[in-house]
């Protein structure tokens, strides 16, 4: 490779030819004036070319250097480099941290930082150190969803932002590292945050995922996680009650309206306890009822009921039952049963009296012993019995001539023994209990005459 010129320098190492050999191809050895001379490269440029260095440009590049005079260094992983082009060699073509491009001379430029400056620095700043990656310039602090000590690291589950600092609050688990926005199957927030991306804790009387759900302790304070009563007293206020008072109760017990032997019919006033917007609304109420010596509350209705009173049927006479009432509202279902009203049924109205009969004394007409079948205590469905017969008995030729009379001994006979006028007598017989009295039975008839005539 020729040199751009020639400059002499004076040497006295021998012959011409002695010093010939002593150098490169490239370079030249005269004489001149008896003088022996060594020519060296001068000119534009001035210098070795590329991978030789020395004052005769006769030195190979060491390793780690390239180019002319070799005054490049390699930035090789390696630490290997071809001495003219500066190309990475060895068993990796890597660049060091810091550096870039085919021969590893470039430095990283501007966000860029490490081997092949290959890595982006997510610094605030817009600074980082071009080989370790750590944030320089006014501030240290990571851009959002970056973290690290060179902010290279992306924010793990459930954090985002500046530095990974803040914590996703989302029901999923799983939120955006960048802004902190649910992710996922759901949107919502966990038990005690709210916001739009979950960030803000619940304020006062309000508490559970997303702070739905609102407070409602007799102290005005509540866990905003769990919504436990906290403060000078853990009691629920008018209208509530549960563990977290959250169940919405009739604090009063349902009142009668009407009863018989087979339906009673219950009123309940409306539900009146302390709500706000984020309280569900009542949907309705299920009234229960139960034999009072039973176990099993049955509801009268399947679905909500929207009034104020309902009526229960098909109940056994004369027995008690309990009643109570739940409210239900909106995606809640149904509250805390109110306290019991406890009702019994009347008694059933009794059957007519069956197989009457009539016997006379001998010799008066009008002296009768009149026998009749009482029913079962069974048939009679009442505790209270059978409490009177009357009798009733009428003149057929004389139109409104009933008379009535009462029967307080209630066996199973009577004597009757009225002085009658001359003509047919119609006599039936009713029995009473606490159900009511029971319709006449049927007819038997008697004759008087103005002539004895024995049976």
């Amino acid at each position: 490779m020729e040199p751009a010129a020639y400059r002499p320098v004076t040497v006295s190492l021998g012959s011409v030819t002695d010093i010939q050999e002593s150098v490169q191809d490239h370079h030249e050895a005269v004489e001149v004036d008896g003088q022996v001379l060594i020519v060296r490269c001068t000119g534009t440029p001035t210098g070795c070319t590329d991978g030789w260095r020395g004052r005769t440009c006769q030195e190979e590049c060491v390793a780690g250097t390239f180019g002319a005079n070799c005054d490049n260094t390699c930035h090789c992983q390696s630490g290997e480099c071809n001495r003219f082009t500066g190309t990475c060699t060895g068993d990796t073509t890597d660049c060091m941290s810091g550096w870039r491009d085919s021969s590893c001379h470039q430095e990283c430029g501007a966000r860029t930082f490490g081997a092949n400056c290959d890595n982006t620095c997510h610094c605030q700043s817009g600074e980082c150190d071009k080989f370790t990656g750590i944030c320089t310039g006014n501030t240290t602090d990571c851009m959002r969803g970056w973290r690290g000590s060179s902010c290279h690291q992306e924010c793990g589950a459930r954090t985002f932002g500046a530095n990974c600092d803040n914590t996703c609050h989302c029901q999923s688990g799983e939120c955006d590292r960048l802004t902190g926005t649910c992710t996922g199957r759901t949107t919502d927030c966990t038990s005690g945050w709210t916001g739009s991306i979950c960030q803000e804790e619940c304020g006062a009387r309000t508490f559970g995922a997303n702070c739905d759900n609102t407070c409602h302790c007799q102290s005005g304070e509540c866990d905003r996680l769990t919504g436990t009563c906290t403060g000078r007293t853990t009691d629920c206020t008018s209208g509530w009650t549960g563990s977290i008072c959250q169940e919405a109760l009739l604090t009063t017990a349902p009142e009668e309206v009407t009863k018989g032997s087979l339906s009673i019919t219950i009123s309940w006033p409306a539900w009146n306890g302390d709500n706000n917007a984020r309280d569900p609304p009542v949907v309705g109420y299920i009234p229960y009822h139960k034999n009072t010596l039973a176990a099993k509350w049955i509801p009268g209705s399947s679905d909500p009921v929207q009034t104020l009173n309902f009526t229960f049927s098909d109940l056994t006479p004369d027995t008690n039952y309990s009643f109570r009432v739940t409210v239900v509202r909106e995606g809640k279902g149904e509250g805390s049963t109110s306290p019991e009203l406890v009702v019994k049924t009347t008694c059933a109205v009794p059957s007519s009296p069956t197989n009457l009969t009539l016997e006379t004394f001998e010799g008066e007409q009008d002296r009768l012993t009149i026998s009749w079948q009482m029913p079962s205590s069974q048939d009679i469905k009442c505790s209270s019995g059978v409490t009177q017969m009357t009798l009733y008995y009428s003149n057929n030729m004389e139109q409104g001539s009933e008379v009535s009379e009462v029967i307080t001994d209630v066996s199973n006979t009577y004597t009757f023994n009225v002085s009658l006028e001359e003509g047919e007598y119609t006599f039936q017989l009713s029995m009473t209990t606490a159900g009511g009295e029971s319709s006449k039975s049927q007819p038997i008839y008697h004759s008087i005459t103005g002539e004895y005539n024995f049976p």
